[in-house]
């Protein structure tokens, strides 16, 4: 039997006092093969995302779970507001915890800031890049919880626009071990020239994608979760 995989996540509706920000269920009938989870995050806005909730005021539980919540306070001090980013960041850390998920393959994904002027691409900027590639999330969950909470919540002035086409067309090129075309257009992103977390140098090698297994897997399962606020812009510099 194949594995299958369902993740709802709650719609978090500002307008609703009782909303419940932290229902992040995965279904798992037991099977063959090996999940490939992919996640792809927009960064968020924070001049322009709606305040979710308060930090040590009203983010507590009922509102997430207590792992949920420990999660935030890695990530936000007393009296911070919380935007959605932070809030799915949060949830999706405290999910990823759960052992059920020990034998997955997970690698994370952001688009670059637009503006970002490729120095190996002629006329291109932003782009995708890989923050982790797939590792198995039971032997390095620290690191990609790290990476998760560590990705900043961004204002105006240094707020990526998500850029789908050219981020997803870096990571089959990563599947298929081709060369990097914009998955190491990093400078400028967040605002710094070096930014934290970068490109993982771990999964290239001379210019090129280290593709994560030289052969396909019997029962190769490929999953992605997009989580955006807007719609994709600055898209067009490369077609697949």
């Amino acid at each position: 039997m194949s594995r299958y995989l369902l993740i709802a996540a709650a719609c978090i509706l500002p307008w609703l006092e009782t909303a419940v920000a932290d229902d992040i269920d995965a279904y798992l009938p037991r099977g063959h093969g090996s999940v490939y989870l992919q996640v792809v995050m927009d960064l968020g806005n924070t001049d322009l995302d709606g305040v979710i909730c308060t930090f040590g005021v009203d983010c507590g539980p009922p509102f997430m779970t207590v792992a949920a919540h420990g999660h935030l306070s890695d990530m936000y001090t007393s009296g911070e507001a919380v935007t959605a980013p932070g809030v799915f960041k949060a949830v999706l850390a405290a999910v990823l915890e759960h052992t059920q998920f020990d034998d997955f393959y997970l690698s994370l994904l952001i688009s670059n800031h637009q503006d970002n002027q490729s120095s190996t691409v002629a006329m291109a900027r932003g782009g995708g890049t890989l923050l982790q590639g797939y590792r198995l999330l039971g032997r390095h969950r620290a690191t990609y919880l790290d990476t998760l909470k560590m990705t900043p919540i961004l204002g105006a002035g240094d707020a990526h626009e998500l850029q789908p086409r050219e981020t997803f067309f870096e990571w089959v090129r990563y599947l298929r071990g081709e060369t990097v075309l914009l998955g190491q257009n990093t400078r400028g992103n967040f605002g710094v020239q070096d930014p934290l977390p970068d490109y993982a140098a771990d999964i290239i090698a001379n210019g090129r994608y280290v593709a994560p297994f030289p052969t396909v897997p019997q029962c190769l399962e490929l999953y992605s979760i997009l989580f955006t606020l807007g719609t994709a812009k600055s898209d067009a510099d490369l077609v697949p």
